[in-house]
């Protein structure tokens, strides 16, 4: 089984989190470091001992204060 598939309780590790919102793993450590992510403040986290866990209902919240656009057009 993939990471991808092994997701329980909806928690997300780093990997899992980074590929749900298309950033790297990378890019999200250093948003966990400086507190922003895309210009905003980043999403929430968990610390569980030394494990880090994103909540998938933290990361459509955060994701949902972008807005949506159908064309490239219209964010000009």
């Amino acid at each position: 089984m993939s990471n991808k598939t092994r997701i329980v309780s909806g928690l997300l590790t780093t990997s899992q989190a980074a590929d749900y919102l298309g950033y790297s793993k990378h890019t999200l450590k250093i948003a966990r470091h400086s507190g922003q992510l895309a210009g905003v403040t980043g999403p929430i986290f968990k610390r569980l001992g030394r494990q880090i866990r994103y909540g998938r209902t933290d990361l459509d919240c955060w994701l949902s204060q972008f807005k949506n656009y159908s064309s490239s057009s219209q964010y000009r």
